[in-house]
């Protein structure tokens, strides 16, 4: 299985075996086998828990309930390989087969099962082919377990069929962004999506590739007073960092740019809804602050909010340190002089 596909399926079975939602037909038989599943996994009974899994997946193709006959399959061939770890190959292969016996696309698709993950063109091609069934299928678990890759709480608000779920997923992929073929995705994402803020705007950003300050900041003025805009700026402070330590930059120029992270805490204040949605968890501004001159301590990013610093603001903070270190020691040197002076 390939690196992206088997991401997901990792995503996908790290969620519990609580009770699913309700994708269309009589839950109750199901529900009620999933809690019997349940205590047979608290209760280590791993044959009786497989015999429970057989029933669900037949319940589930009866009743159409796509998640719960994916889910039961997979952890099927979970606990079989914990059993015996020689038959994964064979408990994968007879899974495959009832994937595509089935014939649910989204399904195939978070598996998968019938396209190559690094080749955009034939991500395109299965998009396609399953177009009017996915446009048809409102299979919401699975969106809201692998959200799509890029400020996929954002993008969820804007997922109305897995149509739209599979390519937005495909669209926001860095593997397939970097892929031949690419182009055929974004075809099929402008004739979905052109005009529909902010998936738009958050696509144009997320597709500059010119790596600098510039390429933001004309972003940030084309979209100026949205709250894409500010991300924008965000995404540009680890540049403007760079070119400081490149030119051996001032306290004031230091001084300078702390200021201007400071207008962008601001800014951030003044959104609301899914606007402010959009900038949750961007704290560049707010870090690079904590790790500025003249500062007491030097942040490691924020532990409320779970955020984990770019390479980037990483360099930028070490440089804050050792810039800061540098002045202090020439403050040191300054006054070491001025004593010898004094005593000469």
């Amino acid at each position: 299985m390939k690196k992206v596909a088997a991401t997901m399926m990792v995503c996908f079975l790290s969620v519990g075996v609580g009770t699913s939602c309700a994708e269309g037909g009589n839950r109750k038989e199901v529900d009620r086998l999933w809690k019997e599943y349940e205590k047979a996994t608290e209760n280590d009974l791993p044959q009786k828990a497989t015999k429970i899994l057989g029933q669900i997946k037949d319940k589930a193709r009866a009743e159409k309930l796509s998640y719960d006959f994916w889910r039961a399959a997979t952890q099927y061939v979970r606990i079989g390989s914990q059993r015996d770890w020689k038959l994964r190959d064979e408990l994968t292969e007879s899974m495959n087969a009832e994937f595509i016996s089935y014939g649910d696309p989204i399904i195939l698709y978070v598996s998968g099962i019938g396209f190559n993950n690094y080749d955009a063109s034939e991500c395109a091609e299965f998009l396609d082919k399953w177009s009017r069934k996915l446009k048809s299928s409102s299979s919401s678990e699975f969106w809201d377990k692998t959200p799509v890759g890029y400020k996929g709480e954002v993008m969820r608000t804007h997922i109305h069929n897995d149509y739209e779920y599979v390519l937005l997923s495909m669209t926001f992929n860095h593997s397939l962004s970097n892929s031949i073929g690419y182009e055929k995705i974004e075809d099929r994402f402008n004739s979905t999506y052109s005009g529909t803020y902010p998936v738009d705007a958050l696509y144009e950003l997320y597709r500059i590739s010119a790596g600098s300050a510039e390429a933001y900041e004309g972003y940030a003025e084309k979209y100026e007073g949205k709250a894409v805009a500010t991300l924008a700026k965000l995404n540009a402070l680890s540049f403007k960092f760079r070119r400081l330590k490149e030119r051996n930059a001032t306290d004031e120029e230091y001084r300078r740019l702390r200021a201007y992270c400071e207008e962008l805490v601001a800014e951030k204040k003044r959104f609301y809804g899914e606007e402010k949605l959009i900038l949750k968890g961007e704290d560049a501004a707010e870090n690079m602050i904590d790790g500025g001159v003249g500062l007491q301590a030097i942040g490691c990013g924020s532990p409320w909010t779970g955020h984990r610093d770019s390479p980037a603001e990483l360099e930028g903070r070490e440089h804050f340190r050792l810039h800061r270190r540098g002045a202090e020691r020439r403050q040191t040197d300054e006054e070491r002089r001025a004593r010898m002076d004094k005593n000469a």
